[in-house]
Order: structure tokens, then C-alpha cells, then sequence
């Protein structure tokens, strides 16, 4: 990669709590010239459309060369801000994104960006076209280190859940899950969740800590839930297999990009789960998390993902005010 770092910033819809906000920290901790910035805190949440023009101002002070975009609602106060000179970084984070009727949105924006990023294949091919200029990077986590916190330790054995609270992510799905294999040793809902999943998460066996280290969470670990119903590649599973913590995941999105079933993790239908969990203790998983590990230490490398986003950034750099043909 050459070339000087351009002036970047990274538009997100929130501050913190999900997997996006976990890489745009980190890149922005790593690279000098990446920076932040969240429409949470200049609009409010839920976005207060009215206060559009304060997000707006903030993004054009920045003064930026290059401006990667995540979630629909950034892709539009982007474009809002007319960015004189800047390009455009458009990012597909799921296969949700632009899909059914987003579509409208999509072939509406499509082209006003310079180039797109996925951090999945699928995320791609679920479009209603492909865009007409993309690249795919996908996600990597840093080599862990000890925790920043410490949880007191749970009665094994242990799952997890990683995600904000979301509705496609499936929090709901996995408690009731929990519940019908007898509640056995503990449920962990790490993250933002909503107010009717705290409520009927309030019981013996189920620990809610909010945000914290992924590591404090992770370290304790039998097996990572992802019972969701759209994905890319989620951050929280290649911190759980870096960690050697397997995880139990949907076959949608990026995730059979990395996981293999019962190699270095396991991927079913919702609907298969109970059978599964019920038939399978989780005292043996620890030969697919190893491999989990594995794979995870030669293929997905916080350092790759920093290369990669540099390299789009300058490249999106050098086509700055020119528009797709």
C-alpha cells in the first residue's frame, strides 16, 4: 500500500454497543488520520430528523478527504452535507442492508458514492444490483489481551450473546431457547438491550452487564449464540473464535464464510437449535474451538482489516470529486 493517508472520517448511525461502532473505534485508535464521528450524538436517538443540520455542520467543519458511511441513515446526511471534493464511501454491513424495500434507497444513492465496502460476499450478492464499484473487507479483531474487567464467574454451562439489542439479531429467540432446555447454568446478554428483553431476562440464571470488554465476557465462555436473522460477518464471532470460544450460528449472511459446520463451529436454522444444544453437550465443543481459534489467528487479523481500510482510503482519495461514470 502507498501512498499518503487521507483525511478520513467514519460516519456511524450510533456511538457504541455493536460490532461496527467496536471496528470504527479501533481503526480510528489505530490510524491517525481515520476519525469518528456519530450521528447519536449530534441527533439524538432515534434519530431526531429536525436536527439534521447540526450533524451536518459537524461533518463539514471536519473537512474531510474521504468519508466511509455505515448504516442507511449515514449513506443520506452524507450525501446531505454536499461534501465539496470529498469522496464517498458507501458500506453494506448485512445482507438487510438495501434489501426488499431499502432497494429504492439503494438505486437512488448507488452511484453518488465513489466506491463501496462489505465485510461479506453475501452482503454483496443480496443487492438489487451489484454496485458498480466495491471491494470486500472482511472483518478482523486484535490478538487478545487481558481483560480490562473482570465478571465474577458463572455457573457452567455458559452462553453468550454479543449484539445490541436489535430484533433481527434474536435475543428473544435465544432466552426462550435457554428456558426450554431447563435454564441450565447461565444466559449472558452483554450489550444495549431493549426494555422487554430486560424485563423477562430478570431471573435466576440470566446476567445482563451491558457494555463491557468482549474479553470479560468471552473468557468464561462455552459456547457463542448468533441466532440471527440477517448478518454480515459479525465482530462478535471472530472475537469469540480468536478466543477459542465456538459459536452457534444461523446460516445467513458472511457467517458460512468462516464457518464451517462442526469444523470450526456450528451453523444451523433456528429451528434445528433445541435438538441440537439438547443432544450435544457443550463440554464437547472444545476441539471446534480450537480450530475456532485457529482460523480465526490466520484469517481474520485486526492488522489485514487496518491494511485493507487504508488501501480503500486512499484509493477513494485519488478519485475525490470525480463521479461514477
Amino acid at each position: 500500500m502507498t501512498g499518503r493517508v487521507p483525511r478520513t472520517l467514519h460516519l456511524t448511525v450510533h456511538e457504541r454497543g455493536g460490532g461496527t461502532e467496536t471496528n470504527v473505534a479501533r481503526l480510528c485508535d489505530a490510524v491517525p488520520e481515520f476519525q469518528h464521528m456519530a450521528l447519536e450524538a449530534t441527533m439524538g436517538m432515534p434519530l431526531r430528523w429536525r436536527r439534521m443540520g447540526a450533524a451536518v455542520s459537524e461533518l463539514q467543519a471536519f473537512e474531510p478527504e474521504v468519508v466511509f458511511c455505515y448504516g442507511i441513515s449515514a449513506h443520506l446526511v452524507a450525501l446531505a452535507a454536499r461534501l465539496k471534493g470529498a469522496s464517498l464511501v458507501g458500506n453494506i454491513r448485512s445482507e438487510a442492508d438495501f434489501a426488499g424495500r431499502k432497494g429504492k434507497i439503494w438505486r437512488f444513492i448507488e452511484r453518488r458514492f465513489v466506491t463501496w465496502i462489505s465485510n461479506s460476499s453475501a452482503a454483496i450478492d443480496n443487492l438489487p444490483h451489484k454496485p458498480h464499484s466495491y471491494r470486500v473487507i472482511y472483518n478482523g479483531v486484535p490478538t487478545p489481551v487481558e481483560a480490562s474487567t473482570h465478571l465474577p464467574k458463572h455457573p457452567s454451562p455458559v452462553f453468550v450473546m454479543l449484539a445490541r439489542g436489535s430484533p433481527h439479531k434474536g435475543h428473544h429467540f435465544a432466552l426462550a431457547l435457554w428456558k426450554q432446555l431447563g435454564k441450565p447454568g447461565t444466559m449472558i446478554f452483554a450489550g444495549k438491550l431493549d426494555d422487554a428483553l430486560k424485563r423477562n431476562a430478570g431471573e435466576e440464571g440470566v446476567f445482563c452487564p451491558g457494555f463491557v470488554d468482549p474479553g470479560s465476557v468471552l473468557e468464561g465462555a462455552d459456547l457463542l449464540l448468533i441466532p440471527s436473522e440477517t448478518e454480515g460477518i459479525p465482530t462478535a464471532l471472530l472475537e469469540a473464535m480468536i478466543r477459542g470460544v465456538p459459536a452457534l450460528a444461523t446460516p445467513v449472511g458472511g457467517i458460512t464464510e468462516v464457518i464451517t459446520h462442526q469444523e470450526n463451529g456450528f451453523v444451523l436454522p433456528r429451528e434445528q437449535w433445541l435438538d441440537f444444544l439438547s443432544g450435544h453437550p457443550v463440554e464437547s465443543f472444545k476441539a471446534v474451538g480450537a480450530r475456532a481459534k485457529d482460523h480465526a489467528t490466520r484469517h481474520a487479523t485486526f492488522e489485514r482489516m487496518k491494511d485493507q481500510f487504508i488501501a480503500a482510503a486512499v484509493e477513494a482519495a485519488a478519485n475525490r470529486g470525480k463521479r461514477p461514470s
